[in-house]
Parts: structure tokens; sequence; C-alpha cells
């Protein structure tokens, strides 16, 4: 049965004009898995409900670290997938347990649950919320010093995306910290975001230092992150990539 789907999804992909991938590492992927020649493919960022995912408003604008290091929060959620590398930010978490740092997490089912419940019982300083409501990422981004982005898992999958919560923090304007992959060509350590190799919860643990010790400099990647969503992953950005595109099968 999996050769036979195989062989249909060939012959559906064969038949297409153009197929869509979010990333050019998926491009790559796909057509390789696929048989189908790579001039079928076009990558296309997913971008974000700009909504929802937005600046802060005036009222967050004073949100941020005000001097006093025990303020330093960092905000992590998803389903907590293996991409997404939930083992190497907890143990980024108990590393830092000494530190005035707090690791704020969202998500998950309940093997997260209970990893997350070992982890703050050796000492890790994360708040964990089982759910918050899609509407609210956002007031969590803004009451955070730094977002965390990822993925940070070592999987195949992890070395292809940009997840969708790197994207919201981006047009949140809040500095995000992501794995470095073979998507992330776009994205400056220490410029428009901070960045670490996959899978290394030592390196994550010293970046959250560096961010907790440089607030001034988080503002400016912060814009220069937000600066990279407007250009690249902004709705208006990607309308301009798929008329482009259009055009290439008309």
């Amino acid at each position: 049965p999996r050769n036979v789907l195989k062989l249909f999804y060939r012959i559906l992909l064969r038949r297409c004009k153009l197929v869509l991938a979010d990333t050019e590492a998926h491009v790559d992927y796909s057509s390789k898995i696929s048989g189908v020649p790579k001039s079928k493919f076009k990558s296309l960022p997913v971008g974000t409900d700009e909504s929802i995912f937005k600046p802060a408003p005036k009222e967050y604008k004073q949100a941020g670290n005000n001097g006093q290091q025990s303020d330093f929060r960092v905000f992590y959620y998803g389903s907590m997938l293996g991409l997404h590398g939930l083992d190497v930010v907890m143990d980024a978490a108990l590393k830092l347990k000494d530190q005035p740092i707090e690791f704020v997490f969202a998500g998950g089912g309940q093997q997260a649950k209970q990893a997350i419940a070992e982890y703050q019982g050796k000492g890790a300083k994360i708040t964990h919320h089982e759910w918050i409501e899609y509407s609210d990422l956002p007031k969590f981004a803004y009451r955070s010093q730094l977002t965390l982005g990822g993925p940070f898992g070592v999987s195949a999958q992890a070395k292809r995306v940009i997840t969708g919560k790197t994207y919201q923090f981006l047009a949140c304007q809040t500095p995000v910290l992501i794995g470095q992959n073979l998507t992330s060509g776009l994205f400056i350590d220490k410029q428009n975001c901070l960045s670490i190799p996959l899978g290394d919860a030592h390196a994550l643990a010293d970046k959250v230092i560096w961010a907790q010790q440089h607030p001034a400099q988080l503002k400016s990647i912060a814009a220069a992150g937000r600066e990279l969503y407007d250009q690249n992953f902004s709705s208006s950005a990607l309308a301009t990539q798929m008329a482009n595109l259009l055009k290439t099968i008309t």
C-alpha cells in the first residue's frame, strides 16, 4: 500500500504545473523522494496571521527587562514534537537553574507534561501552561525578554523547516532564538535573531545568558527581525512572490 500511495503521489505531482513547498530544503527533499524534477517545485514561506501577530501595543512597550535580573523570562510554546527539541530546551533550563531566569512553556501533551514536571523536580525554573488561547500567544511573547523559535531537535525534519512560531515572533518584533539549519540562511546571529547549532543545550544556555546580559542589543535584534519579516515573510512580500510564481505558469 505504501508503494501504491507513493506512486499515486508522484503521478499527482507530475500533473501539476507548479508545486509549492515552504522552504528550499523541502523543495530538494520532495524532488528527491518523489522523482519529480526540481523545476516543478518552488518555495514560498508560510508567514503568519498578521491580525494577531504584530508589534506590541503601547501598553506593552515597557514590559521588557527593566534592569532587574529576576525579570528575565524566556517563552517557548508548541506541540513539543521531536523536531522542536523540548529535551534540549529543558536541559538548558536545568543548566540555568541557579540563574534568575524563568522559562515559560505552553502546550504539549501528557508525555511533555511529565517530562517538564521531572525537570521542575530537579530545580529547573520552568512554568508550564498546558494550554493557552492562540490569540493570547503574542501577550506571552510581549511579556518575555526572549522567545524561542527553534527548531532545536536533530531530526531530518528539524533541518528543513522554519517553524511557524519563528514567523510569529518576528512579526511580534520580539527577539527570537532559532536553531541553525538548512533553511536559516537569512537569519544572522546577533543581528536579526539569536541562533545556535541544533541539539546543543549548552549553546542554548549560553545564548540565553548572553541575551540576559545584553538587553539593549536584544531591542535592536528584535527590530531587525521585524524588518526581516517585512521584507521576506509578510503578507505583502508573499503576495509579490506568489504573483511572480504565477507568471511562470501562465
